[in-house]
């Protein structure tokens, strides 16, 4: 893999989104990203961050996240010390016959197979570790 583009490490809570999306923005434009990898960064990005901030800390202290992005090929690295969980695994969620039928959520994991290219897990030392290929 290249040598990593950028790296953050936080506390998983509400406050961290908003500045981990400055934040991946400001790597895409120093990358010089195209506006489609931009976007499927950031997306994936979002998704894997807020599943950690929704159920990575059920009841315990706040949960470590170490985000790295690798630019060449374009990777994303999630990694958390929270409880085990691996979301390759997962299956797809079932689609709605139609809107009010449809349950809120639950398609994040989708949204993350649907904007890569692959996407692998194992858990090391104690931490989930998710990465994801971009193209």
């Amino acid at each position: 893999m290249a040598e990593p583009a950028a790296s953050l490490a936080f506390i998983a809570e509400p406050a961290a989104l908003d500045q981990l999306v400055a934040w991946t923005q400001g790597v895409a434009e120093r990358l010089a990203l195209a506006p489609s990898q931009a976007y499927a960064l950031d997306l994936c990005m979002e998704e894997m961050v807020a599943n950690i901030l929704l159920h990575g800390s059920l009841g315990g202290p706040g949960v470590g996240v170490w985000v790295t992005i690798s630019a060449d090929p374009l990777r994303l690295i999630v990694e958390d010390d929270g409880p085990a969980f691996d979301p390759c695994s997962q299956p797809e969620a079932e689609l709605a016959v139609d809107l009010d039928t449809s349950a809120i959520g639950g398609r994040g994991l989708a949204l993350v197979r649907r904007f890569s290219v692959s996407m692998a897990y194992r858990r090391e030392a104690g931490r989930n570790r998710v990465e994801i290929g971009l193209g």
